[in-house]
């Protein structure tokens, strides 16, 4: 039966999601006490780095919440939290948190951003979708390479393009991107 499937699997993903969020409270609370020094004190690169490391399990943890969400997703009702948004700060940050991501490639990002007003937009979300494509730009680029991220405003719509030297995207899959 469909709908017995379709419930096994919600009560799955609800299950797996809590199993996933029990070990980040205590991950990120370590995590704290190792920026604010109570283990000792921290050069200003172990500072960032834990700084890196709790932004991206801040992210993790937001992620396995949508994932108890999943029965809105399926129903095309996933949740935004718009607020007033300054687009280059989020293209900024996603930046130098991808820049840590697989070093040994030496890839180079660059950013040209015009000037952007800020506008309601979910930020998370935002982050997420420019995270993924340059992770995936990353991954798929030779190394020694360099992933170009722009983001201008065009007749009322801010456009975003990253642009890699990588394999690309057959026309045919394109479609599914989005």
């Amino acid at each position: 039966n469909y709908e017995e499937i379709e419930k096994t699997k919600t009560r799955f993903l609800s299950i797996t999601s809590h199993e996933l969020r029990s070990p980040m409270t205590p991950m990120k609370a370590q995590l704290q006490m190792l920026a604010k020094g109570y283990f000792g004190n921290l050069t200003s690169e172990q500072k960032e780095s834990i700084s890196t490391i709790l932004r991206n399990a801040d992210r993790l943890d937001k992620i396995i919440v949508d994932f108890l969400e999943v029965s809105r997703i399926e129903a095309g009702r996933l949740k935004f939290e718009f607020k007033k948004t300054n687009i280059e700060t989020v293209i900024n940050d996603v930046v130098s948190l991808m820049k840590t991501f697989m070093p040994e490639k030496k890839i180079r990002i660059t950013t040209k951003i015009e000037p952007l007003p800020n506008i309601e937009v979910d930020p998370d979300r935002l982050h997420q979708v420019l995270q993924n494509i340059i992770n995936n730009a990353i991954k798929f680029s030779p190394p020694n390479t360099t992933i170009y991220v722009c983001a201008r405003n065009e007749k009322n719509t801010i456009l975003f393009s990253i642009k890699d030297q990588g394999i690309g995207i057959r026309s045919e899959d394109q479609l599914r991107l989005f």
